[in-house]
């Protein structure tokens, strides 16, 4: 799949819509994703606290993956594997998973943060 300037499916590009294809339910990452937005709230500024919590969730998200890599040869496959790895938008899929926690729980998050 040829990377283009119109992404994929919505998506930056294949490998992040494949990303999100096989990995992309948020129940998967529901700890996590509260983790992130908890750990960074900010009551003086939602903008702040959604781009660090993104930022934070991008890095579990990418750990995560990167320890389930199975055990390759260096080798083609190999390299091929981690060049699509490398070209995952982690920080666009903590972005939606971060906006849609955010809307989906503001009540409770006020409450708890309040």
């Amino acid at each position: 799949m040829p990377n283009n300037s119109d992404g994929y499916n919505g998506w930056t590009n294949y490998e992040t819509w494949c990303w999100g294809l096989w990995y992309g339910e948020p129940e998967f990452f529901e700890d996590e994703i509260h983790d992130a937005v908890v750990n960074n709230w900010d009551d003086d500024d939602a903008k702040e606290t959604q781009r660090d919590a993104t930022t934070q969730l991008a890095k579990v998200l990418k750990e995560f993956t990167e320890e389930s890599v199975p055990e390759l040869d260096d080798g083609f496959f190999c390299d091929m594997l981690n060049t699509s790895l490398n070209e995952v938008n982690w920080y666009e899929i903590a972005e939606h998973y971060v906006a849609d926690y955010i809307a989906d729980n503001e009540a409770t998050l006020a409450e708890i943060m309040g």
